[in-house]
């Protein structure tokens, strides 16, 4: 894909927030760490966060049956007509 050089350096610090976030590593910055770094430091506790309740709840599901997640998939199924057979893709 092609992209403009500001867009790719936008792109990339994005990335470096997200990679931040997703790091179990606690990082130390200073007036010397690199600018992408510092851009959004001050979001990353918060983004942390967020990733380790994503994590907890797919680790610890709230709880539905299999018959309630057919029954699910048998109403969505009706909504766009892909899904014919239950059992089979399940």
């Amino acid at each position: 894909m092609e992209k403009t050089p500001l867009l790719d350096g936008c792109l990339s610090v994005i990335a470096q927030a997200f990679m931040d976030s997703f790091s179990l590593v606690e990082q130390h910055l200073d007036k010397h760490s690199p600018t992408n770094k510092l851009l959004h430091a001050k979001d990353i506790p918060q983004y942390k966060q967020e990733v380790k309740d994503f994590y907890k709840q797919v680790r610890d599901p709230a709880g539905f049956s299999n018959a309630e997640f057919k029954a699910f998939l048998r109403e969505e199924s009706k909504k766009d007509g892909h899904i014919t057979d239950i059992p089979v893709h399940l």
